[in-house]
C-alpha cells in the first residue's frame, strides 16, 4: 500500500521544513511548496496529492485564493488551512470555499499541536477514502427480463394479509408468474 501524498504549502521555509519532517516521520509522502502558484500549477498539470495543508497568509497568492483555484481545478481535493491566527471571517471563508479543517499554527513551529494535526490529517484522509469507495462502486446489474414470482410461502409468512396475498396471486396469474 502506498503512503498518502500530502502537499504542504507555506512561504516560511523553516515551518515548511519542520512540518515536512514531522509528517514524513509518520509515513506520509510529503511534497513541499513555497507558494500557492506552485501547488495550483502542479494540480493543474495532473500532480494531485491526497491532501493539501495550506497556509492562509502568503505573499502574491494568499491561501484563500489558492484554495479557490484548487477547488476549481480539483473539487474533491481535501484542503486543511493553516494560519498563525484564527479570525472568524477567515475561517468562515475557508469553510465556504471547501476547506475540510482550519488549524492555528503556534508562534513556535515546534509547538504545533501534534495530536491535533495528526487527527485532522487522518480524518481528512478517511473522508477521502469514503468518497473514493462511494464513487467507485460497481453498478448493479439489471435482472434479465422483468419476471416477478410469488413465493407460495408468502401467505404463511404474512397470514394477516390474506386479502393482499390473494390479490397478488390473481395479479401474478397462473404458476405465480407475471410477465411485463
Amino acid at each position: 500500500m502506498t503512503a498518502p501524498v500530502l502537499a504542504i504549502v507555506d512561504d516560511y521555509q523553516p515551518f515548511l521544513d519542520y512540518l515536512a519532517m514531522f509528517l514524513r516521520a509518520r509515513g506520509y509522502d510529503v511534497r513541499p511548496y513555497l507558494s500557492g502558484r506552485d501547488i495550483v500549477a502542479a494540480v493543474q498539470s495532473g500532480v494531485v496529492p491526497d491532501l493539501v495543508l495550506l497556509d492562509v497568509t502568503m505573499p502574491d497568492l494568499d491561501g484563500l485564493e489558492t484554495l479557490r483555484l484548487l477547488k476549481h481545478t480539483a473539487p474533491a481535493l481535501p484542503v486543511i488551512m493553516l494560519s498563525a491566527r484564527r479570525q472568524a471571517s477567515t475561517v468562515a471563508d475557508a469553510v465556504r470555499l471547501g476547506a475540510v479543517d482550519f488549524l492555528v499554527k503556534p508562534d513556535d513551529p515546534e509547538g504545533l499541536e501534534h495530536g491535533t494535526l495528526e487527527g485532522a490529517v487522518k480524518d481528512a484522509l478517511e473522508r477521502l477514502q469514503v468518497v473514493k469507495v462511494l464513487t467507485t462502486r460497481i453498478e448493479p446489474t439489471q435482472p434479465p427480463g422483468r419476471i416477478a414470482r410469488l413465493d407460495p410461502d408468502v401467505s404463511a409468512a404474512f397470514p394477516t394479509d390474506a386479502r393482499v396475498n390473494d390479490a397478488l396471486r390473481r395479479l401474478m396469474g397462473p404458476q405465480g408468474e407475471r410477465r411485463e
